[in-house]
C-alpha cells in the first residue's frame, strides 16, 4: 500500500514527518537515514509484540551485516526471548557478529573491563573474608584487627634489632635495637625502682633525699680542702681547716649570747658592751683624750681641768642649776638676770625708775622706749652739771676761773 504525504508517495525524504500524533497532530516523528553507508539498505525487524524503545541505542548493538542479533548460546530462542533470558545477568556483545553470550565469571568480567588492578577472582561486600590475598602495596588501610602479621618479613623499614626485639623482648635486644641509650645492662622501668648496687655515672640532675651510705671522701665531688674531712670529723680543728675566711683561732662558739672564757676579741668592727664588767680605762680603751683616762680613774675638778681644752676660768668645778657660789668672778657675762642679786647701784638692781625700765624694754627689744629714757637720762645729766657750775661760781667765786 501507498500512503500519501504532502501530496507524495512513498518513499519520502527522511527530512519529513511520516507520522503524526492522534490527540495532537504537532507531535510527530521521522527518519534519520543519511548517516547509513551509500547504496545500503538497512532492516528493522519489529518484534511481535508492545515495545518501548529506549533514548538511546548503543554502537555495540549493530551489528555489520543484515542480521541484528542472534543468540548462539540458546538456540532456539528468538532473539526477544534471548535477550529476556540474559537480562539477568551480564551480557557481552560481539560487534562484527551481533552474539550476545553471558558472563558468568570472574575472568570474563576481567575481560570485559579495561581498567581493572590486579588479577583473580571478584570480592564483594564491605568486610569481605580473603583467603591468602596478595595485597601488594596498598595506599592506605587499617589493621586494627589484623593477626598473624609476620614482624621479620611483613614490616617494612623497621630499625636495625627492631624485629628482633619484638620477636623476643629483653633487655639485650632492646639495647642492640636502641642508638641513643645510656649505659649498658637491664632496663629498668616504674618511677620509683629499686637498683641494685647502680652505676650511675654522673647524672645531670637528682634528688638524694633518702639515700644512704653516701661516702663523703669519694661520693661527693667539687668539695672545699678539709670539708669532707670535717664532714666525716666534725671537729673545731677541722671546721678551721676548711673555712678560709675564719676570724681567729681556737674552739668555735654557737649561740646568739654564749658564754666566752677570757676570750681575746682582737678589734671588732662593733658591739655593745652594756653588761661588761672589768674593763680597764687606760689600756681597755683607745683614742681617748689627753688626761681623760687619768679622769675617769680619779674624777678630781682639777683632772677634769686637765682633760678639758676649751674651758673657762679656773678653779672647782661647779653643778647643778642653782649653786651657790662664793665671791665669784664673773668677769663681762653675756647675758643675765639679777633680779634678786643686791649689793648692785640702783639703776641696775633696783626694781623701780628708770635704770629698771630701761633694763626690762631691752629684754623685749623696745628700741625707741630705750632711747627715750636715754635722752631723758642725758638732760638730767646736763641739768645737773649746769646746777653744780653756778652752785660752784656763787659759793667758790674766789677760785680759778680758767678751772671752771
Amino acid at each position: 500500500m501507498s500512503v500519501v504525504h504532502n501530496r507524495r508517495n512513498l518513499p519520502v525524504v527522511d527530512t519529513i514527518a511520516i507520522v503524526e500524533g492522534s490527540a495532537d497532530q504537532s507531535k510527530r516523528v521521522r527518519f534519520e537515514v543519511d548517516g547509513l553507508t551509500a547504496d545500503t539498505t538497512r532492516v528493522v525487524t519489529l518484534p511481535d509484540a508492545d515495545i518501548t524503545l529506549p533514548a538511546t541505542i548503543p554502537a555495540t548493538l549493530a551489528p555489520g551485516d543484515a542480521t541484528y542479533i542472534t543468540q548462539t548460546a540458546s538456540s532456539g530462542l528468538s532473539s526477544e526471548q534471548a535477550l529476556s533470558t540474559l537480562a539477568t545477568g551480564l551480557m557481552q556483545v560481539t560487534t562484527t557478529t551481533g552474539a550476545i553470550t553471558s558472563v558468568t565469571t570472574s575472568a570474563g568480567v576481567a575481560g570485559l573491563l579495561s581498567d581493572e588492578t590486579g588479577s583473580g577472582l571478584l570480592v564483594f561486600a564491605t568486610s569481605p573474608s580473603l583467603t591468602t590475598p596478595l595485597l601488594g602495596t596498598p595506599t592506605s588501610g587499617t589493621l586494627t584487627n589484623c593477626t598473624g602479621l609476620p614482624i621479620a618479613t611483613g614490616v617494612a623499614n623497621l630499625g636495625t634489632g627492631v624485629a628482633t626485639f619484638l620477636t623476643t623482648p629483653s633487655s639485650a635486644n632492646l639495647l642492640a635495637a636502641v642508638t641513643d641509650e645510656t649505659g649498658t645492662g637491664l632496663a629498668v622501668f616504674a618511677t620509683s625502682p629499686t637498683l641494685t648496687t647502680p652505676l650511675l655515672g654522673t647524672p645531670t640532675s637528682g634528688v638524694l633525699t633518702n639515700c644512704t651510705g653516701l661516702p663523703i671522701a669519694t661520693g661527693v665531688a667539687n668539695l672545699g680542702t678539709g670539708v669532707a674531712t670535717f664532714l666525716a670529723t666534725p671537729s673545731s680543728a677541722n671546721l678551721l681547716a676548711a673555712v678560709t675566711d675564719e676570724t681567729g683561732t681556737g674552739s668555735a662558739v654557737f649561740a646568739t649570747s654564749p658564754t666566752l672564757v677570757t676570750p681575746l676579741l682582737g678589734t671588732p668592727t662593733s658591739g655593745t658592751l652594756t653588761n661588761c664588767t672589768g674593763l680597764p680605762i687606760a689600756t681597755g680603751v683607745a683614742n681617748l683624750g689627753t688626761g681623760v683616762a687619768t679622769f675617769l680613774t680619779t674624777p678630781s675638778s682639777a683632772n677634769l681641768l686637765a682633760a678639758v681644752t676649751a674651758e673657762t676660768g679656773t678653779g672647782l668645778a661647779v653643778f647643778a642649776t642653782s649653786p651657790t657660789l662664793t665671791t665669784p668672778l664673773l668677769g663681762t657675762p653675756t647675758s643675765g638676770t639679777l633680779t634678786n642679786c643686791t649689793g648692785l647701784v640702783s639703776v641696775i638692781a633696783a626694781n623701780e625708775g628708770m635704770g629698771y625700765r630701761i633694763l626690762k624694754f631691752s629684754r623685749f627689744l623696745q628700741t625707741p622706749k630705750i632711747f627715750v629714757y636715754l635722752i631723758l637720762l642725758g638732760c638730767i645729766g646736763l641739768a645737773l652739771d649746769f646746777a653744780f657750775r653756778k652752785f660752784n661760781q656763787r659759793v667758790f667765786h674766789w677760785a680759778d676761773v680758767t678751772k671752771r
